[in-house]
């Protein structure tokens, strides 16, 4: 399978992971949506965030910020500035090759991170005692996380499971 082939496939996964895990009933590629939104180099349509999906990439990852900026410059040019599309918080989704939890990443900025928390606690009412915890949380398993890249030994590849499950739980818990 060709990398375009590779990408694709990957937009379709996780268009399908958003309708069918997350309800978000009318996500569709902006391959099949949208060609404006699909032309500014954003994947998925129908959601309250603009996903960038990536496959592959092990040794020349793409950078976040150039592709942050590359999404932001190009709504810019094709959308108004008042058009909500432009307060949507970026993530760039990237299936790196292999099988594990750890070859998928979601990377994004920090402030849309608490955006993306403040309308889950919107939501579901946790409180800022219960939205700080989970911040820390947050903060302390992508500084472990960080650490496991940095030495991919079986012991820390294990612990990178662990944590993943553990936010996963959290997060289920809430």
């Amino acid at each position: 399978m060709n990398s375009r082939n590779k990408g694709h496939q990957y937009e379709r996964v996780l268009a399908k992971f958003f309708r069918d895990v997350l309800g978000f009933v009318y996500c569709k590629t902006s391959r099949a949506a949208s060609k404006l939104l699909d032309d500014c180099g954003v994947d998925l349509a129908f959601l309250p965030v603009l996903v960038q999906a990536k496959r592959g990439y092990n040794k020349n990852r793409p950078k976040f910020d150039n592709i942050f900026n590359k999404i932001k410059s190009s709504l810019s040019e094709n959308y108004p500035k008042d058009d909500p599309i432009h307060d949507k918080p970026i993530i760039l989704a990237h299936k790196l090759d292999g099988r594990g939890k750890q070859y998928h990443q979601i990377t994004m900025c920090y402030e849309d991170l608490e955006t993306l928390i403040q309308l889950l606690k919107n939501q579901i009412g946790i409180d800022k005692e219960e939205l700080r915890d989970l911040l820390e949380c947050t903060m302390r398993e992508i500084n472990d996380l960080t650490e496991t890249l940095s030495n991919t030994t079986q012991d820390k590849t294990q612990h990178y499971s662990e944590s993943y499950d553990r936010i996963y739980n959290y997060l289920k818990t809430l």
